[in-house]
C-alpha cells in the first residue's frame, strides 16, 4: 500500500468518515501487542479480529494497512 492510497483525517473533522459507508478498522495500541477490532458494514457491532505485535512503529503501522486493506475497512480509528 503505497501513501497516495491512503487518505488521512484529522481527529476534529470525521465528517468525512462518517459520510462514508462500509467497514471501519479500530486499533488498541498498547505496549506489548496492538488489538484490532473491525465493525460491521452498518458500524452498528465490532469484533475483535485479533492482535499484531510486529515491532517498531513503521512495521505495526504498515500490519495495520494490511489489516484495513484485507478486512475492506474503509477507515482506521486509533
Amino acid at each position: 500500500m503505497t501513501e497516495k492510497e491512503i487518505k488521512y483525517t484529522e481527529l476534529d473533522d470525521l465528517s468525512t468518515v462518517k459520510a462514508s459507508k462500509g467497514k471501519i478498522l479500530s486499533v488498541d495500541f498498547g505496549d506489548v501487542r496492538t488489538g484490532l477490532a473491525v465493525s460491521d458494514v452498518s458500524r452498528l457491532l465490532a469484533s475483535g479480529i485479533g492482535y499484531i505485535s510486529v515491532g517498531g512503529i513503521e512495521k505495526t503501522a504498515e500490519a495495520i494497512a494490511a489489516s484495513a486493506k484485507e478486512n475492506g475497512a474503509v477507515a482506521v480509528i486509533v
